[in-house]
């Protein structure tokens, strides 16, 4: 972002420096082209505020037609407040003494802050929220409490920073008499350890996974990802009896020649390997928005927040899963039964997803119920 800064500011320079008689001087020069740097200061104050509220309630993508739709609502707003506020207040400012401009410029910028701070105080008198919204919306810190501790054994089982050390004795420990499966990714892995415990109580659900590791045979693991790398092609692998794998991560598909490599791996050592497939995203944390389409009594908002492409992602993945001789467990699918998608548990009622896709654990017992391993 400061390079593409840098290199406008540096095009700007040399037009003004060298521009003069050039073709670029007089393409400037045209009265439509001035009108525009007239109402540039207020296109810059206007254009933001107008997308973002736009993409909060349509969703981040957008086609062309509401790309071309919002620069012509930019522009027409930017107008009218170039017309109507900018210039009456320079005229007005303009020859005035300069304590009586500072004066009244403190005194706006206070009462801005100041009927702010109210409203923020006042939120819930000036605008209620219902309760059920209010109690979806917490969920927005869920990673801070059970995420960390229980779900996901952050630090022990789930490495986030180089720091941290790898429990093997915990977390990879092998026990006779028990199917030992291994559980290995990134943080779209460490999401199901608690569920898959509870799901297969009979069998050893051992977890190695680490934040934004793609444990993938010819990915060169990130630093943090070293460690466990090692131990899932090295000793787990080749050191022991792993009497299954299960893969899981947010994929994409670059990497899905290398998932069908690491499968190959594991299936010449006779291990059987289970693929779960990508969970579904969203352009928003999917607390808050849950919690606007209740409030706003808009069940299909949280639909029109979704990432579609990762439809297309589920059934590529599939593909490159079975080519490999894996089993594969569309997350998708179980999600979204007949077409319609879940948001709440049943379980207790919880949202599925925490952030923009990380299932809560109540989230993860509903979205692998079907889930059955080799």
């Amino acid at each position: 972002g400061v390079l593409m800064a840098l290199l406008t500011s540096a095009g700007a320079a040399l037009v003004i420096a060298y521009g003069e008689g050039t073709f670029v001087h007089r393409l400037l020069a045209l009265p439509p082209m001035r009108w525009i740097g007239a109402i540039s200061y207020s296109l810059y104050l206007w254009h933001w505020p107008i997308i973002t509220f736009y993409r909060q309630y349509y969703g981040l993508d957008l086609e062309f037609a509401e790309e071309a739709g919002l620069i012509l609502a930019s522009i027409l707003v930017a107008a009218l407040s170039y017309y109507l506020i900018e210039q009456p207040a320079l005229r007005r400012f303009r020859n005035a003494r300069s304590g009586k401009t500072v004066v009244v410029g403190l005194l706006a910028i206070a009462a801005m802050v100041g009927t702010s701070l109210a409203i923020a105080a006042n939120a819930d008198k000036v605008r209620a929220v219902p309760p059920e919204a209010a109690r979806i919306a917490a969920y927005v810190t869920y990673d801070d409490g059970p995420w960390r501790e229980e779900q996901a054994r952050t630090g022990r089982c789930f490495l986030v920073e180089v720091e941290q050390v790898y429990d093997e004795g915990l977390c990879a420990r092998i026990m006779p008499g028990k199917r030992n499966i291994a559980l290995i990714g990134d943080s779209h892995a460490a999401q199901y350890w608690l569920a898959l415990s509870h799901r297969f109580p009979q069998d050893n659900i051992l977890q190695a996974t680490g934040a934004g590791c793609a444990i993938l045979l010819g990915i060169k693991p990130l630093d943090r990802c070293a460690e466990i790398n090692a131990l899932v092609f090295g000793r787990l692998a080749q050191g022991v009896t792993l009497d299954g794998v299960i893969l899981s991560g947010r994929w994409t598909r670059h990497q899905l020649p290398f998932l069908k490599g690491t499968i190959a791996f594991y299936r010449t050592r006779s291990i059987p390997v289970t693929v779960i497939g990508p969970v579904l995203e969203y352009e928003a944390r999917f607390p808050i928005a849950l919690a606007k389409s209740i409030e706003m009594g808009d069940p299909a908002y949280t639909d029109r927040l979704r990432r579609t492409k990762i439809v297309a992602l589920d059934r590529l993945a599939r593909q490159a899963a079975t080519e490999a001789g894996a089993a594969y467990y569309s997350v998708i699918n179980a999600e979204c039964p007949m077409g319609r998608c879940a948001t709440i548990s049943p379980v207790d009622g919880a949202p599925l997803h925490f952030d923009y896709g990380h299932v809560t654990q109540s989230g993860a017992e509903y979205v692998l119920r079907n889930l059955t391993l080799r």
